[in-house]
């Protein structure tokens, strides 16, 4: 449900304030919606928290996503 309005909202503004086309706009908006998990494990690799509690957590928050 998160990834699907995240996307949403992305698309939607990438569409109507920054005027991309429709079928671009909804690629934006789940390339955009969908980025965000390489990220934030990129991030826990990098603090060395990938292996404790909260990043083991997060790590299945994100695979659940």
């Amino acid at each position: 449900m998160q990834v699907l309005l995240t996307a949403a909202v992305i698309g939607l503004v990438a569409h109507y304030i920054c005027g991309q086309a429709g079928p671009a706009a909804i690629v934006i908006g789940n390339g955009l919606a969908l980025s965000s998990t390489a990220v934030v494990l990129q991030v826990l690799q990098e603090r060395g928290e990938s292996t404790s509690r909260h990043g083991r957590a997060t790590f299945s928050v994100l695979l659940f996503q």
